[in-house]
């Protein structure tokens, strides 16, 4: 969130989030996320993962993109360690493989730990 504000300036919430205050400490405002900010994170993060599939794919050659496939459990290990939370490994990324008259299938979501889903 302070990203946010710190790269496009003041925000404001709406129907994002709610806010009350703490039970404890009246100075401090609990956030939660609404229905509508659940609804809109959803879609951020897909444009997020679209962009970045459309990057890899535009930009890596086959070879390459197998070898950052390779990386994504590394990834996954580092962000738990910087987090502190296991569940943050849960990395998953967008396998496109050729069919055999050269054209690609629709992206299949792929968990690097399990496989296909």
């Amino acid at each position: 969130m302070l990203g946010y504000v710190d790269r496009d300036g003041p925000q404001t919430t709406a129907d994002l989030v709610t806010a009350e205050r703490h039970p404890d400490d009246g100075r401090k405002m609990l956030l939660h996320i609404t229905d509508a900010g659940g609804a809109r994170l959803r879609q951020e993060r897909e444009r997020r993962t679209t962009s970045l599939d459309n990057a890899i794919r535009d930009t890596l050659a086959a070879g390459e993109q197998e070898q950052l496939r390779n990386c994504v459990p590394l990834l996954a290990r580092l962000t738990a360690h910087l987090t502190g939370r296991w569940a943050a490994t849960r990395i998953w990324f967008r396998v496109r493989q050729p069919t055999r008259d050269g054209c690609r299938r629709p992206s299949q979501r792929t968990d690097p730990e399990r496989g296909p889903r």
